[in-house]
Formats: structure tokens, sequence, C-alpha cells
């Protein structure tokens, strides 16, 4: 019984420890810079395909005042024009050939739960 007790008190007392899940963002490579935002963008355009089974969705959205196309890589979203979405903006800055490389990428965030 006492032995019980202590096992009892050592798993809650190492529950916290055990559970916790520590996250470390990652490591970009030597000369890579990377910055990030979120933004809300209304779509303006849907492109979408539904082909033997697959399908392709992107959708065009205002992004400082200019179009840009946000591609769902899942093809897990059903939007239609005038509906809002939340965008992943992402900026990274990479060394090339003697000089750098600075691109711009745009991936969609509210993407439905999946289904139980």
């Amino acid at each position: 019984m006492k032995s019980l007790i202590v096992a009892t008190l050592l798993a809650v007392a190492l529950q916290p420890a055990v559970f916790a899940q520590q996250f470390a963002p990652p490591v970009l490579p030597p000369g890579v810079q990377g910055k990030s935002e979120t933004v809300d963008a209304e779509i303006t355009k849907v492109y979408s395909l539904d082909d033997q089974g697959a399908k392709f969705r992107a959708y065009v959205v205002k992004y400082k005042g200019t179009e840009v196309v946000v591609n769902d890589s899942l093809a897990q979203t059903d939007r239609k024009v005038g509906d809002k979405v939340k965008l992943l903006v992402v900026r990274v800055e990479q060394p090339f050939a003697g000089g750098k490389i600075n691109s711009l990428s745009f991936q969609i965030l509210n993407v439905p739960s999946a289904k139980k």
C-alpha cells in the first residue's frame, strides 16, 4: 500500500515534466533570415478543380493593394469570393551565388479541422 502511494505521488509530481512539450523554433541555416506575419484578407477570385478525386484550390486576395495568389496546398478549403481568410506571410532572405535572394510567400491558415 505504501509503495502504491509513493508511486502515485511520484507520478503526479513528474506529470508536468513528462507531458510538457518543449517547442524550439527551427534553426535557420547560416546567412538565412526569415520573418513572418499573419494577416486577414478578402478573397477576390477562386481557382478550383476537382479531378478524379483530387482537388486544387487557390485564391486571389489583395495584400498591400496588390493581388496575390494564395495556394491551399492541401486543398482543404472551399472558400467563395468575398470570404475572409487568415494568411501567413513569410519573407526569407538567403545567400545565393554571391548575392542574396529575397522571397515572399503566402499560405492560407484557417483550414477546417479534420473530421472525426
